[in-house]
């Protein structure tokens, strides 16, 4: 048997060797042994290998529609195999569910996060301001000191205790600027 499970923000596969009510030992295709919390998996299946599926999957989640996976979306929380539903088919396939998966993960500015495994649309206006930041690079930190991509103002003036000495209103009113 073999699983599909979430690890420090990416998803991996691997067989199971042993499972406890908790938790399950899962051996990588690289050979290493892993110890996966039991709500950290996602998938069980037999067939395919895992990094079929993932392959499978990846190019699958590629050609997913976002703007219409948005619109299929139910609304208030789901999960990837409520999605797939929707947007592939009744009964969709590990691939599509995989896929479906994958593409809720790799569209924040579409979904977000509401708890382990699952996902809530966002508004049209939430939409339209993480297009616009995506765009512009806006609150996307880079190194430890973090520059501002859009202002280019250094987002690491930090107090000794960690806190910012900028304001936080400078910062939305420079993202205020960019969307107009």
């Amino acid at each position: 048997m073999f699983v599909l499970f979430e690890e420090a923000g990416k998803y991996l596969g691997g067989r199971i060797l042993s499972e406890a009510e908790a938790s399950a030992q899962v051996e990588l295709e690289t050979g290493k042994r892993v110890k996966v919390k039991g709500a950290n998996i996602v998938l069980r299946f037999e067939k395919p290998a895992p990094p079929e599926l993932l392959a499978e999957a990846r190019a699958m989640a590629a050609t997913v529609d976002l703007d219409l996976a948005w619109e299929f979306a139910p609304e208030g929380e789901f999960s990837f195999g409520e999605l797939a539903t929707e947007y592939f088919q009744a009964q969709p396939s590990l691939v599509q569910q995989a896929a479906a998966l994958l593409a809720l993960f790799e569209a924040p500015h579409y979904f977000r996060r509401a708890g382990k495994g699952r996902r809530r649309r966002r508004t049209r206006e939430q939409r339209r301001v993480q297009h616009a930041r995506r765009a512009t690079g806006v609150g996307q930190h880079h190194g430890r000191l973090g520059v501002d991509a859009a202002s280019g103002h250094l987002a690491g003036c930090l107090h000794p205790g960690g806190r910012s000495q900028r304001p936080g209103r400078e910062r939305r009113d420079v993202a205020a600027e960019i969307e107009q």
